[in-house]
């Protein structure tokens, strides 16, 4: 199922799920993350521990958003109503900070 109708017609953003092809920039925003909020490990992992735990797809609805195709963020959600949401409230965000 195609999850880019959800940001509405801009095709400048993108809503792409998570792939090996996205590891490293999970990797770096994983590095800049404070170490007390990380929920899936106690100290920083190697970066092929990454790769694996990415991999292993530990998450259902697991995403990256895409602006003018650069990676801005990426996020979990439990349900397609909240991913919805999260959907909207993003392009709301993209739309005021970006009006074009």
């Amino acid at each position: 199922m195609d999850k880019n109708h959800l940001l509405g017609m801009n095709s400048s953003i993108k809503l792409n799920q998570v792939t090996k092809n996205v590891t490293l920039f999970l990797y770096d925003l994983l590095k800049n993350k404070d170490p007390n909020a990380n929920i899936s490990h106690k100290k920083m992992p190697s970066y092929d521990e990454h790769v694996k735990f990415v991999m292993s797809k530990p998450y259902t609805n697991w995403y990256i958003i895409e602006y003018d195709k650069k990676m801005l963020v990426q996020f979990t959600c439990q349900n397609m109503m909240k991913l919805e949401y999260l959907s909207a409230m993003i392009m709301n965000m993209i739309r005021l900070l970006n009006p074009r």
